[in-house]
């Protein structure tokens, strides 16, 4: 019934398509199975045909190109407002990729009269292809360029990305931070030093190797930082170079020696 009423739009209300298309999308959670949906299957697929009355069965199911067989391309064309609804709206990644997808094919002029504050709330979505959207908007906008970032009010949401699920995001925001932030606190580039990308790993042990070992960072930081996975050889390193016995007490071994960190 549902991809009947949709069908009705098209057909009838030819505006209304896209809107209840992206309202549609947007109920999918995240632990959806996505070659066994119907309505949207329909909605990303309907043009490569192979369905039947049950159940969708076309192999371009599996597909990660949400465009070039989707239902009415040209009502998709009409305006960008559903599509950004969407990936703000959408409870899970693909209808988000379909959007983003969308709006970078279609909508590019729209997408460079974008304000600062959407990019911001974008950023609190936290998924990997509204990221990489983000990633694709800031390095293609003119005027949002980095020296400009803390007065448009983006500093802060572009350093949350260093925690996104998008590694070309974290590598974005490593780039950023290496020429526009390198006053990140201790505390915050000892927990980046264990980040699972190699960007932002680099960048920490970057900042962290530009300040005083023992008067900037301390030993309290780096026996944090040598309780981490990606960390401890940094940490072991640093410790041994630049600490004595005098520092490096028993009372200092024994609060380590009993970590879960097999390293």
């Amino acid at each position: 019934r549902s991809w009947r009423a949709l069908r009705r739009a098209a057909e009838h209300l030819p505006a209304s398509y896209a809107d209840l298309a992206c309202e549609v999308l947007a109920r999918y959670g995240e632990r959806t199975y996505w070659p066994r949906t119907w309505i949207a299957n329909h909605i990303f697929f309907h043009e490569a045909g192979g369905y039947g009355k049950d159940e969708f069965s076309n192999p371009v199911a599996h597909s990660n190109d949400l465009l070039k067989h989707r239902a009415y391309p040209d009502l998709w064309k009409r305006t960008p407002r559903p599509l950004f609804s969407l990936l703000e709206k959408a409870r899970s990644d693909r209808p988000r990729q379909f959007a983003a997808d969308a709006l970078k094919a279609d909508f590019r002029a729209s997408l460079r009269e974008v304000e600062p504050a959407w990019v911001v709330r974008l950023v609190d979505v936290h998924s990997r292809p509204v990221d990489a959207l983000i990633v694709w908007i800031l390095s293609n906008v003119p005027r949002f360029e980095q020296s400009a970032f803390r007065s448009l009010g983006l500093h802060e949401a572009v350093l949350k990305l260093f925690d996104s699920p998008s590694d070309e995001a974290r590598a974005y925001a490593a780039g950023y931070a290496r020429t526009h932030a390198r006053d990140l606190p201790v505390d915050e580039l000892i927990r980046l030093a264990d980040n699972d990308n190699a960007a932002v790993r680099k960048l920490a042990a970057d900042l962290l190797g530009a300040r005083d070992p023992r008067a900037e960072v301390g030993l309290e930081a780096w026996g944090r930082l040598l309780n981490t996975r990606h960390g401890s050889k940094l940490a072991g390193e640093v410790i041994s170079k630049h600490f004595s016995a005098k520092e490096l007490t028993p009372d200092w071994f024994q609060s380590h020696l009993f970590t879960d960190n097999r390293e």
